[in-house]
């Protein structure tokens, strides 16, 4: 500290003139007898004239100090020999490069300051432009010195020197028993995958891991996106996606990327790790009719961004839709089959208890059937109301002791399910109460669903009935069971109940889908095709998208960052594409169990 602290005053006095050499000694300087080839002055000497294109590196250095810009804090300070010359054997190596006013100075930046034999001399100092971490295509770092002519001219340095200077390593320091590690990152506005590594990569190994795992939504049946890549030095690339525009999704995995030994950068510990997904640059979310081609045969864009989806039956008849939640409390009601919409906003909640705080980000829950011009619906996780859909008006029938979770209104619309807490701290367990139409409760069962997660934090629980007197809860992640994902099948009748495990993907779809995807994937949703024996089959992952699985063709399609939501006729699944953000679908899948 007390080292760091000397040199950022030594360096704050030099700046200032208070402390500095006497007239020809220790001094370090351009000469301006050629802008475009600055001489060197050190010690009252010129050293030779050096090749115009060379970056000045001045003589007798012993010493580096790089400094942080932005905060004027002294990183690193090196005076190791050998470090020093590696340092300025780098710079003497770089090539001149383009001051670009797009991409440069936008990286972190830095000032390196060289000092000379003597602890007097004031040094010499250039500015380090550090562009690793952007989505730079021609370089990984620009080092900045001002010419006799006051220019600022430019050298691109690779990715091992700016690790040597922020650092200190030198090349003997370096071990070459590490791991090898790929760091991927994402830039949608430009279309760009962003690749570092802590090895240098075999350049040819790039394009084929990329080709055989490329992936993409949004382009015409048949075309994959074109794509350059972009090399700033041997552990350093951008993909650059081409034509790129809003709605388009493209994916692909490094994992046969190898060094320039012959390693592989795969890793089995987290296999996902190096999958790169970039989105088109976000306009709406928007819902997509697509073919079991792949193809796109309509879309319909939101005004607002949603925070929930929610399935919904339209006069408890199999005519669905579904209800996007938007922060300020309205929703939007899309029917599925014709693409009609409407806004449903409720602007008064009358003598509405103090709302529960939740998760997801809007007080209003509307059951899951709509029932002519009424429905049903949970303001602030906590006071249920009748609601006249054509008046916009709410009457309050019941408060909840404890947050709701869920609500679900029974095929006639006589009976109204709710899921609450079961204790105080918002814990898994959640219990089920029954409510007639005036609010009354007609039945209550104790922790009848479970949904695995960390306690204080409230989520909207996915429910729904199955017919007139059967209601499917949620049973995921209890430990207790031989599945992780399922339902409970509660009849309301008796109040007898069975845990039934979600479908399973069969053994040649799953195959197919980690080939395509990866392999570590969790599967949260299956859609198999409508009376189609499971030829077709859409599913929902967790970190990975939404798939289609043809498994007559062996053929899988990339549906996008996107979530299922309903057959619409044989050959057309709707989808709702979220892009980056997610969002939450509250749906529960009731059909079939297994897949032929």
């Amino acid at each position: 500290m007390k080292k760091r602290l000397f040199f950022f005053i030594m360096i704050m006095l030099m700046a200032s003139g208070c402390y500095g050499p006497k007239d020809g000694e220790g001094m370090l300087e351009v000469a301006s007898n050629n802008p475009l080839s600055p001489a060197i002055v050190f010690n009252g000497e010129i050293s030779p004239a050096q090749d115009p294109n060379t970056f000045p590196v001045p003589d007798g250095v012993t010493s580096v100090v790089v400094e942080d810009k932005k905060s004027g804090s002294i990183v690193n300070h090196i005076e190791e020999g050998e470090k020093v010359r590696d340092l300025l054997d780098g710079l003497r190596e770089a090539a001149e490069t383009s001051v670009s006013l797009e991409s440069d100075f936008t990286g972190s930046k830095y000032i390196i300051h060289l000092t000379g034999r003597m602890a007097a001399s004031k040094g010499f100092s250039y500015e380090v432009d550090d562009m690793r971490a952007t989505d730079s295509i021609d370089a990984s770092v620009k080092v900045y010195a001002e010419d006799a002519s006051g220019h600022y001219r430019a050298w691109s340095m690779p990715s091992r020197w700016i690790e040597r200077l922020l650092s200190g390593p030198s090349v003997a320091d370096e071990d070459d028993s590490s791991k090898p590690y790929l760091y991927v990152s994402s830039f949608d506005n430009s279309g760009s995958v962003l690749v570092m590594s802590n090895k240098d990569i075999q350049r040819s190994s790039v394009s084929a891991a990329i080709d055989s795992t490329l992936f993409s939504s949004g382009y015409p049946v048949g075309i994959s996106p074109a794509y350059h890549i972009y090399w700033s030095d041997p552990r350093r690339f951008v993909v650059r996606i081409t034509d790129w525009k809003s709605g388009m999704n493209v994916r692909f995995r490094l994992d046969d990327v190898m060094t320039e030994t012959g390693e592989k950068f795969s890793d089995e510990e987290v296999p996902n790790r190096n999958t790169a997904v970039v989105f088109g640059p976000f306009s709406a979310h928007r819902l997509r009719w697509i073919g079991a081609e792949g193809n796109v045969g309509s879309e319909l864009s939101l005004d607002r961004p949603a925070l929930l989806l929610q399935p919904i039956r339209v006069d408890a008849a199999e005519t669905y839709a579904i209800m996007a939640y938007h922060a300020d409390g309205s929703t939007t009601l899309i029917r599925l089959d014709t693409m009609e919409r409407r806004t449903i906003r409720i602007t008064e909640w009358p003598d509405h208890e103090e709302p529960f705080g939740n998760n997801y980000g809007t007080n209003v829950l509307f059951g899951d059937v709509l029932m002519g011009k009424s429905t049903y619906a949970v303001y602030g996780n906590r006071t249920v109301y009748r609601i006249d859909l054509e008046e916009g008006t709410a009457t309050k029938l019941y408060v909840s002791a404890r947050p709701i979770y869920g609500v679900a209104i029974s095929p006639e619309g006589k009976r109204v399910a709710i899921l609450s807490s079961s204790d105080k701290y918002l814990g898994s367990f959640a219990d089920l109460t029954l409510l007639k139409t005036d609010g009354s409760v007609a039945s209550r069962w104790e922790k009848a669903a479970y949904a695995g997660h960390s306690d204080g934090f409230l989520f909207v629980y996915p429910m729904a009935w199955t017919d007139d007197h059967t209601v499917a809860l949620p049973w995921i992640g209890n430990g207790n069971e031989s599945f992780v994902r399922g339902r409970v099948l509660l009849d309301i009748r008796d109040g007898s109940s069975i845990k039934v495990a979600d479908a399973e993907l069969p053994a040649d779809a799953a195959a197919l889908l980690r080939q395509a995807a990866g392999k570590a994937i969790e599967v949260t949703r299956i859609l198999p095709q409508p009376e189609g024996r499971g030829k077709l089959i859409a599913v929902e992952t967790t970190d990975t998208g939404a798939w289609l699985i043809d498994r007559m063709k062996k053929k899988v399609t990339f549906l996008g960052q996107s979530h299922l939501l309903k057959w619409i006729d044989h050959d057309v699944i709707a989808v709702f594409e979220e892009g980056r953000e997610r969002i939450y679908d509250i749906g529960m899948d009731t059909g079939q169990n297994e897949i032929n």
